[in-house]
């Protein structure tokens, strides 16, 4: 993110993610909208591969079940 986009978001300003499991599938490059003054910033996530799997498979328990891993 361009250090001088952070003076133009406030605080209250929701921003969003647009297609976050194909962004984080083709890179670390993750686009963000501030619907409130249509405006669009780039930035890098940080994510990790687990946590990359965790958000595709939509939480760690849907990841974890869908490994078939019990604490039994």
């Amino acid at each position: 993110m361009d250090p001088e986009d952070w003076d133009k978001i406030d605080q209250d300003d929701m921003l969003t993610i647009g297609e976050v499991r194909s962004a984080i599938r083709q890179g670390n490059r993750v686009q963000l909208s501030k619907r409130s003054k249509d405006q669009t910033y780039e930035t890098l996530h940080r994510l990790s591969e687990w946590q990359i799997e965790m958000v595709l498979a939509g939480s760690l328990i849907n990841l974890v079940g869908s490994r078939g891993i019990t604490n039994r």
